[in-house]
């Protein structure tokens, strides 16, 4: 999978602060839709720190214009992506 190195890097600094975002968003939140869904994929980001793994195993394209992430990983790329931009959307 290919990424841009810019949006990989902004998804990568979000990541930084994923656990504790999410237990802000746990702490204000009123509504219980997809509660446990949102909280299972939460655990499992953090408690096997995809965010690591991504950072120490992704490389740059030849021309350095984008980031290489290994095919095992993309799924998980797209899951911390989706959680990146969630919180950055729901700031708290």
């Amino acid at each position: 999978m290919r990424v841009d190195k810019l949006h990989y890097r902004k998804v990568i600094n979000s990541a930084k602060h994923l656990e504790y975002n999410a237990i802000r968003y746990f702490q204000s939140l009123s509504d219980q839709s997809n509660l446990e869904k949102i909280n299972e994929e939460l655990d499992y980001l953090i408690r096997n720190e995809v965010y690591h793994k991504l950072a120490r195993t992704s490389r740059k394209s030849f021309l350095g214009d984008k980031i290489l992430i290994r095919k095992n990983f993309e799924q998980d790329f797209k899951l911390l992506e989706k959680y990146t931009a969630f919180f950055n959307q729901h700031e708290i």
